[in-house]
């Protein structure tokens, strides 16, 4: 199976613009997670709608640009475009994330790679809360049956940890962008439900994910991160 890694970097984030260019310890965060993606091996590229990140990462970054709400649109917009031709799967890792541990990459293209229904087939790192996190609306929770995402919601004060990074087939993804937006997905702006509320199954695989992560969100999780990794 072949596969590659997108790492999808919106400039203009809501909660928290210029996000990916912010300076974690002397390097960006989307530096510190294209760095940490990258020794998984794999092909491995950054897709944004901002030049400003193509000077940052270079030549494994593409502008592509477009009224995208999430992640997994500009990705599927990038399959439509041709970019994962010699490809069989992509592994969205996130850009959120300054570290990303490259082992929860294998275990997504395992199990995509075990899947008999391969040529769709999804597949999600997850794991246990960590304590405060229950009340964190910036972390997204998951409830989970019979080894499938069942639901998901910011507001949730149970489940399961979302840990951003998933994969799919690229079969998948060059039709994505024509699935139409359904209310759970309007009402929660969670991507994933999109795909369970037109009836795809989400694969779960459990992680455990160091004391000192964090999801860089908002500004609280930037003062987080550098209070826990960085001497400033």
């Amino acid at each position: 199976m072949r596969a590659a890694i997108a790492i999808p970097a919106r400039f203009d984030s809501t909660r928290l613009p210029g996000k990916p260019l912010l300076d974690l310890g002397g390097k960006t965060l989307i530096r510190r997670c294209y760095e940490c993606v990258k020794s998984a091996g794999l092909d491995t590229y950054v897709l944004t709608d901002d030049q400003r990140i193509v000077d940052e990462i270079g030549s494994d970054a593409h502008m592509i640009t477009g009224p995208y709400k999430n992640g997994s649109e500009r990705i599927a917009a990038a399959a439509e475009q041709g970019l994962f031709d010699n490809y069989n799967t992509v592994v969205n890792v996130q850009g959120d994330q300054p570290y990303v541990d490259p082992t929860w990459i294998d275990k997504v293209l395992t199990a995509i790679e075990n899947d008999p229904l391969n040529s769709n087939s999804i597949a999600h790192m997850y794991s246990d809360l960590a304590e405060g996190e229950e009340d964190d609306p910036s972390v997204v929770k998951m409830t989970i049956v019979n080894g499938e995402m069942q639901w998901a919601s910011r507001s949730f004060t149970y489940g399961k940890r979302f840990v951003g990074v998933y994969g799919y087939s690229v079969n998948f993804l060059k039709w994505h962008n024509n699935l139409s937006v359904l209310d759970g997905e309007r009402c929660e702006n969670i991507e994933q439900l999109r795909w369970i509320e037109h009836g795809y199954k989400v694969r779960v695989l459990k992680t455990e994910i160091p004391d000192n992560f964090v999801d860089i969100n908002t500004q609280n999780d930037v003062d987080k991160w550098r209070r826990n990794n960085d001497s400033r």
